[in-house]
């Protein structure tokens, strides 16, 4: 069961919430705002490349996990690790972002990070880290099979040990 394949679909799944998800609430005079990370406005694209980038580690997850032909290259899993190290990225830009927007600001606006972005940040984290998890396994169990010998081939258990017998 490819258990690190299907807790990065879910990371993905979540950091697909938080990429739609209020990233800013601020409170201007007693009135709270919210920015939800897809307004191109406020964020510049972030909210919708985070979006897409959420969508392609869930599929290579997926992929990766129960792909006959993924499942047996330790890598497979790499290319989701870096979308989320990207998303990442992101989200600590859209967190600079906020707070340079409420220090032009300050007394009148008091801006704090939404949960869509809190999300996102843990989420992203999550799919670094059990990509990196899976690839390590992977690599030690590709390792540990290329060690162990075969049946037939050199120190294997049916090695031939000498000449042919006769009939």
């Amino acid at each position: 069961f490819p258990l690190f394949a299907v807790l990065t679909m879910g990371a993905g799944v979540l950091s697909l919430i938080g990429s739609v998800g209020p990233w800013l609430t601020a409170k201007v005079f007693g009135t709270e705002v919210a920015a939800a990370g897809l307004e191109t406005k406020v964020w510049g694209g972030l909210g919708v490349m985070a979006l897409l980038f959420s969508i392609a580690i869930v599929v290579l997850a997926g992929l990766s996990g129960f792909l006959p032909a993924m499942k047996r290259l330790f890598w497979s899993m790499a290319p989701a690790g870096i979308l989320g190290l990207i998303n990442l990225i992101m989200v600590f830009s859209a967190m600079a972002n906020i707070g340079k927007g409420a220090g032009q600001c300050s007394g009148l606006v008091q801006a704090s990070m939404g949960w869509g972005l809190i999300l996102l940040l843990i989420s992203s984290i999550a799919v670094i880290a059990l990509a990196t998890i899976h690839v390590i396994q992977m690599l030690n169990a590709n390792r540990r099979a290329s060690a162990r010998p075969g049946f037939g081939g050199p120190g294997g258990l049916y090695q031939y040990q000498g000449r042919q017998q006769g009939y």
